[in-house]
């Protein structure tokens, strides 16, 4: 009599989940001890503790804790969502937020919802209990103690940026450079980081963007000039530079804004504009050119001069070795 086959039910694989660290560090981190290697350093300590491998990282460097819309922060909520992750471990609270509504939301909601723990070593906070129950004073300690935490967080937050930008405009006012980085054509000064000087090679793309400008190109001139010659855009030579963040690259190309921003950006003259007050300062730096010609370029977008594109450009590619 021939075996019947038999029909084995498919087998679902059950998703492997991993204990992750997550690291955040802000724009206006000073503390050498919160550095994303530091974060790291912490973290591996404690799986290493409680025999737990950290899996992976979700590291999201020069954001606001105020920011949630980071992007490490989101895949790993996005990674949390499809089962991936059944631990989070962060030296302290502060490095998931620091708003008080927001933070709590994750905290008193969303991990236990998603049968996350989550771990804040410095806090000494650690949501087992929360979600097990399996000690009740623990858990009842946690609750008074971790909203209080959080709220502190919200208001350091609050006050070191108050502080920062009271900083930042007595910097302005004294004509201290005090953007993240330097405007395309300047690199900031290795003795004096406040200082702009003028990038060797950047320098001649923005000289020659005034200068045909000045000689009557219209936009869609320049704006093909330099693509044709391939040279290289602001967000190009900054990350050729070493630049590294989450920057917008656009398509890679020079187009009519990226031109027109250096044509009326007056840090060009050798003027800073700078803080909310927007403060004024003159001679502050080298110019890449003139006052006369400046205004005369402004003058001419006003005129709407600059929608025109004259015949005969120069075929000279302007990197070339002189």
């Amino acid at each position: 009599m021939a075996r019947k086959s038999r029909k084995y039910p498919e087998l679902t694989l059950p998703i492997s989940k991993d204990t992750v660290g997550y690291i955040r560090l802000s724009v206006l981190n000073r503390d050498p001890h919160g550095s994303v290697e530091n974060q790291r350093l912490l973290i591996e300590e404690w799986g290493r503790q409680h025999k737990i491998p950290i899996m992976r990282y979700y590291i999201d460097n020069g954001f606001s804790g105020k920011q949630f819309d980071r992007l490490a922060f989101q895949k790993m909520l996005q990674d949390i969502q499809k089962g991936k992750i059944d631990c989070i471990v962060v030296k302290d609270i502060s490095r998931l937020g620091r708003d008080y509504i927001t933070v709590g939301y994750y905290l008193e909601m969303f991990f236990p919802r998603e049968s996350v723990r989550f771990v804040s070593i410095n806090d000494q906070f650690d949501t087992t209990d929360g979600i097990t129950n399996r000690d009740k004073f623990a858990y009842i300690q946690s609750r008074t103690r971790i909203p209080l935490i959080n709220l502190f967080n919200e208001q350091v937050s609050f006050e070191t940026k108050k502080k920062v930008e009271v900083i930042l405009d007595m910097k302005a006012q004294h004509g201290e450079f005090i953007g993240p980085r330097a405007p395309f054509g300047y690199q900031k000064s290795k003795e004096n980081p406040s200082q702009l000087v003028p990038d060797p090679i950047a320098a001649i793309i923005v000289r020659k963007i005034f200068e045909m400008a000045a000689g009557g190109t219209g936009m869609t001139g320049i704006v093909r000039y330099l693509n044709e010659r391939g040279i290289p855009t602001p967000i190009q030579y900054a990350r050729a530079q070493g630049l590294n963040g989450n920057f917008n690259d656009g398509n890679g190309s020079w187009n009519s804004r990226s031109v027109k921003y250096i044509l009326t950006n007056r840090t060009y003259t050798g003027i800073l504009v700078q803080g909310k007050e927007k403060r004024v300062v003159e001679a502050t730096h080298e110019p890449l050119v003139d006052s006369i010609t400046f205004d005369a370029i402004q003058k001419a977008f006003q005129t709407k001069a600059y929608n025109v594109v004259p015949q005969g450009q120069s075929t000279d590619n302007i990197l070339k070795a002189r």
